[in-house]
């Protein structure tokens, strides 16, 4: 069992990358798609040996919107990046379903069951998820309390090298592994619950501010000793207030990738010292609660503030510059400090930003926003303070504004729908694209940290780009109406133009993925829906046109009335090849040429 201590955050001294585009690799007389009605010939649907089982974890209507678009995100395919045609699902009795893609016409991917997780039994738990570390290194979680180290022979045998002795309140997902000498390095997710503090005004008037979830990725070693014995350490750990888009661990474990919507930031260092050893006497130090409450209009922040003791006017100093606001008492004061120095979310106009103070006590700021120059789509500020600068206090509400927010809301409410099963509710709510927006492009924060710095690294800086997609080793960002990939070390390495135009008129996609590894590294991109069809593009078209590209469009329903939601899709095969599964199905769509796009043959009734 490890004992945490908690360290200060040190992503400002990270130094800050700009991404910059290759002209050779922008084609600004890019025309459009033209599609190609003869390039797929056929499309294999097989069956899965076992149901995946849609219905392995509920999702309430209570559950808090990040982690829903955690989940509606979650690629429930897996795949093995050291063998091209292998992939792996994990059905509804918790096994792991090892399937190789075979070259063999119209035949079905061979599958074998490799290893059986635990059942979770209790009610608090994820998706399962599983992790190749190397070739014959397999890292697995069942989304609750088991996490194993798992051992593969050329010809597919298994062997538990060990349980993972982790240890979380919250149950673990797996997004990284790396196999380092004799170690395991991985990377694990956890999603935790915590009540935002209270807002401590002695004149708040606001009901209690939410549940905030926190999303903590820790970077764990895992090693065996001679006898079999497993120890794990948390080397580093991470958190943040959204979810992470793409997690990549270095070859070497020595450092990792982190893009989210906002920035991570290192929380925890780890000395692996046993409870028992610790003092009895000695307890960990809790930050004072809150202090302030805020709300905001289009163009207005209002901050109430209660101050630690009584302060006279004339002993106040507040300065407001365009991105931070300072509190201080001065002389002759008898504790003269500073009471707050934060840094705002986005800027404000200081000229037209003023103070006023009550009873010596409870201060209260009317802040100018600067709407002109906002980054912001729309006027609202989704937190005060920077990430990791807030203190978990979320926006208050007016009492009558959240009762005219409830009585809008009744309308889309109900306690329950007559004649529809719960697995019912379960398969739409796992399956179904959430609306549009959920999906659209979002402001990307990208971070690198180091483990033997114990620190952040690198901060890139995305002005201008937004998040698209992700692939094993690279990420999709929109800049205009292209999307244009970038690998880990931040270098420009691909463009699909107008991909981004593209994209945002798919209403139903649900994963976006293409290859960056193989022959057919970086040449298409795939845009698969929630249920019915995949559309291919093509930068260049078989007659290497480069003005004009190629768009094919695949049914996955193969013309059948009956529907199942895409629950994961992965490019495999040196980039030949994009399988998606769904609850009872495999599907793959083969390509075999560079010209035309191939597929397998064959049709599962």
């Amino acid at each position: 069992m490890e004992w945490i201590e908690m360290a200060p955050a040190v992503s400002a001294s990270a130094t800050t990358v700009s991404l910059e585009t290759r002209r050779e690799l922008v084609n600004p007389r890019f025309e459009n798609y033209i599609l190609n009605t003869t390039g797929v010939a056929s499309i294999s649907r097989s069956p899965l040996p076992r149901p995946y089982g849609f219905d392995k974890v509920a999702s309430p209507s209570t559950l808090p919107l990040q982690k829903l678009h955690f989940r509606a995100r979650f690629n429930h395919l897996f795949h093995n990046p050291y063998h091209s045609a292998a992939i792996l699902y994990i059905d509804q009795d918790y096994t792991l379903q090892y399937g190789c893609i075979t070259s063999v016409e119209n035949a079905a991917p061979a599958f074998a069951a490799l290893f059986s997780l635990t059942a979770p039994s209790s009610t608090v738990h994820e998706y399962p998820s599983a992790i190749f570390a190397s070739k014959n290194d397999l890292v697995a979680s069942n989304g609750a309390t088991q996490l194993v180290w798992l051992q593969l022979s050329d010809d597919h045998v298994v062997s538990l090298a060990s349980n993972i002795p982790f240890t979380s309140t919250a149950p673990p997902i797996l997004v990284a592994a790396r196999k380092r000498d004799e170690r395991l390095c991985a990377m694990v997710l956890t999603m935790e619950e915590t009540p935002r503090e209270s807002n401590a005004s002695s004149r708040s008037r606001l009901p209690e501010t939410p549940m905030k979830i926190v999303f903590t990725l820790s970077l764990l070693d895992v090693t065996l000793d001679g006898n079999g014995n497993c120890r794990c350490d948390i080397v580093m750990a991470v958190q943040g207030d959204t979810p992470p888009y793409f997690v990549h661990l270095d070859d070497d474990g020595l450092a990792f990738t982190v893009a989210s919507e906002m920035l991570y930031e290192l929380i925890k260092s780890t000395h692996h010292v046993s409870r028992s050893t610790l003092d009895s006497n000695t307890t960990a130090e809790k930050p004072p609660p809150s202090n302030y409450q805020w709300s905001q209009t289009s163009d207005e922040l209002v901050i109430t503030i209660l101050l630690p003791f009584s302060i006279p006017p004339s002993q106040l100093v507040v300065n407001f510059t365009p991105s931070r606001v300072t509190i201080a008492s001065r002389p002759p004061h008898p504790s003269p400090h500073v009471i707050l120095n934060k840094a705002f979310f986005d800027t404000v106009l200081p000229s037209e930003s003023v103070w006023t103070i009550e009873s010596n006590k409870i201060i209260t700021l009317n802040v100018a926003k600067n709407v002109s120059s906002s980054t912001l789509v729309g006027s609202k500020w989704p937190q005060l303070f920077k990430s990791g600068d807030d203190g978990g206090v979320g926006e208050s509400i007016d009492p009558s504004e959240a009762l005219s927010i409830s009585e809008r809301l009744e309308a889309f409410t109900s306690d329950g729908i007559d004649g529809v099963s719960t697995s019912s509710i379960l398969q739409n709510q796992i399956g179904e694209a959430p609306e549009p927006e959920d999906y659209e492009t979002s402001r990307a924060t990208i971070m690198r940290f180091a483990r033997d710095a114990l620190s952040a690294i690198q901060k890139c800086d995305t002005e201008g780009y937004e998040w698209i997609s992700n692939s094993m080793n690279s990420m999709l960002l929109k800049r205009d109406v292209d999307g244009v990939v970038f690998d880990t070390s931040f270098a420009h390495v691909a463009t699909f133009p107008a991909l981004a135009y593209i994209s945002a008129s798919k209403r139903w996609k649900r994963f976006i993925v293409y290859p960056d590894e193989g022959v057919h590294k970086y040449a298409y991109v795939a845009l698969v829906e929630s249920r019915h069809l995949a559309y291919i593009y093509r930068p260049n078209t078989s007659g290497g046109d480069t003005n004009r590209g190629e768009q094919n469009v695949v049914d996955l329903t193969l013309g059948s009335k009956e529907e199942q939601e895409i629950l994961g899709a992965r490019i495999v095969q040196d980039g030949y090849t994009i399988c998606c599964i769904t609850n009872t199905d495999v599907v793959v769509n083969n390509y075999k040429y560079d010209v035309h796009c191939i597929v397998k043959g064959g049709r599962h009734r």
